[in-house]
């Protein structure tokens, strides 16, 4: 009984123990990125070519980038209409008519990376068809951070 007891308050005693800095917990922020603001990186229509955005982030510091859990949403509406947060990376799909005249599906990928200070926003589409398929005008995104 006494071991129980002992690995009972310990566990407890570990939990209780696990805090950050005082009073940070946590913030979210909106991206708004505009279709002038991406970069092809690689060229088009090459294998592994993707759009990137790249913005500072300074909220996202050295203590939350070492410490921290960084999530990342794609903000957009889905079938019905409604204003959605799907967490990336995400992917969804779409139909278009290419030089051939035949209707293919093409995926659409949005992910991102983290750096002290930065986050990049990617956008990748299947078969890597980015001459065929310019970035959105507008995407929103939104960040959330815990630490």
């Amino acid at each position: 009984m006494k071991k129980v007891f002992i690995i009972l308050l310990t566990a407890v005693a570990g939990f209780t123990a696990c805090k950050g800095p005082a009073g940070r917990d946590g913030k979210t922020r909106a991206f708004t990125i505009l279709g002038n603001a991406w970069e092809l990186i690689g060229g088009p229509n090459e294998i592994g070519s993707y759009y990137s955005c790249l913005v500072e982030f300074p909220e996202l510091d050295d203590v939350i980038y070492n410490e921290g859990i960084i999530v990342c949403y794609y903000e957009h509406l889905d079938e019905l209409g409604d204003l959605v947060l799907s967490p990336m990376p995400y992917s969804t799909y779409d139909m278009y008519t290419n030089d051939r005249d035949e209707e293919v599906q093409v995926s659409i990928n949005y992910s991102y990376t983290v750096s002290s200070g930065y986050i990049e926003f990617r956008l990748a589409y299947s078969d890597f068809y980015t001459s065929d398929f310019p970035p959105p005008s507008k995407c929103f995104f939104r960040v959330s951070v815990v630490y």
